[in-house]
């Protein structure tokens, strides 16, 4: 289990948590020994591999990452404004 392509890849800090792990690995993001792997769910990482990642890959990455963030930040403002009370001006 954890000689799997997609544990590797997320110890390797290519993906941000294991969702996105999944999702970079279903969608073949992920090179290892600089060939795609045919069938990269049950593909097992050995000692020596390399484990690479694809440019246009990256891009996505950010972007996935930033959306994930921005939901977060959004939900933590609107429950800060909620819980302040109203200021006025004296």
């Amino acid at each position: 289990m954890e000689s799997t392509l997609q544990v590797t890849a997320l110890r390797m800090g290519l993906a941000h948590d294991a969702i996105a792990a999944l999702q970079m690995l279903e969608r073949g993001m992920f090179y290892v020994n600089g060939v795609k792997p045919p069938m990269p769910r049950a593909m097992f990482v050995q000692p020596g591999d390399v484990v690479s990642i694809n440019p246009w890959a990256q891009e996505w990455q950010w972007k996935y990452y930033t959306a994930q963030m921005g939901r977060r930040l959004m939900e933590q403002a609107q429950q800060g404004f909620e819980g302040q009370t109203a200021l006025t001006a004296r």
